[in-house]
């Protein structure tokens, strides 16, 4: 995938960072559908109290929890503990064409239900196993930041 690099222990967002994330997809030929961003709730945090630029009334952010424009999604699941350099509590960010992602299951699910091990509690223990995987069909349809410092 596209990488954009901060700085050497990382660096706070910029409005600049935010739109090579999309031109890096865009030069590459890959915005083959609509491109969004995805950040952890620190970064949505940051952006939404962040001046777009100096003397600004705009925030990196807009009021619509747009970025740059675009759709943006907020998940836990995008990193806020990596480090780079002396850099530490870094925060990622994706932008890309999420039609791109391909998921599969294979097999089926698999449910076991255990009315026998916690029986004295009066419990039933209900496991489920799926089996998934996902893939990105084209790499170039997405664009990764790995070390936003929102300190």
């Amino acid at each position: 995938v596209n990488i954009v690099a901060m700085d050497t222990n990382g660096a706070a967002p910029t409005w600049k960072s935010l739109v090579d994330m999309v031109t890096l997809i865009e030069d590459a030929n890959a915005g083959l559908g609509d491109i969004s961003y995805l950040i952890n709730p620190l970064t949505k945090g940051f952006l939404k109290t962040t001046l777009h630029t100096a003397g600004d009334s705009k925030y990196l952010m807009s009021q619509d929890s747009t970025i740059n424009g675009l759709k943006t999604g907020i998940s836990t699941f995008v990193p806020k503990n990596l480090t780079k350099g002396t850099g530490s509590n870094l925060s990622a960010a994706i932008a890309g064409d999420f039609s791109q992602v391909m998921i599969g299951e294979w097999g089926f699910s698999d449910m076991v239900v255990d009315n026998i091990t916690r029986k004295k509690e009066g419990l039933i223990e209900i496991t489920n196993n799926q089996y998934v995987d996902c893939l990105v069909s084209h790499e170039k349809s997405f664009t990764v930041i790995k070390d936003f410092a929102l300190s």
